[in-house]
């Protein structure tokens, strides 16, 4: 976990998304339609805010459905923002 005055620029931070150590997209924030401190103040009219929460943004350019890319059962779906790290995620079969 970090802090959020631990992060140079919150709008200029790198994106990648990563499929089986394969990059996917590689984008900014400073691409982002909406910036990080109003979507804190809008979410924080709504709920509260706990310093462990991840708040999921969308997608940057590079989409898979578009190339014809979709998860299969055992890839390992990676998210990594400069500065804050990796959140990895196995995909598993839906029962």
């Amino acid at each position: 976990m970090i802090f959020s005055n631990q992060i140079n620029n919150p709008q200029n931070l790198g994106l990648k998304t990563k499929i089986n150590d394969k990059v996917m997209q590689d984008g900014n924030t400073d691409g982002m339609i909406f910036s990080i401190a109003d979507l804190i103040v809008s979410l924080s009219k709504q709920v509260c805010l706990m310093p462990d929460d991840i708040i999921a943004t969308g997608t940057c350019a590079g989409v898979g459905i578009f190339r014809g890319i979709f998860f299969k059962t055992g890839n390992l779906k990676e998210l990594e923002i400069e500065e804050i790290g990796i959140l990895a995620n196995p995909v598993i079969q839906d029962d």
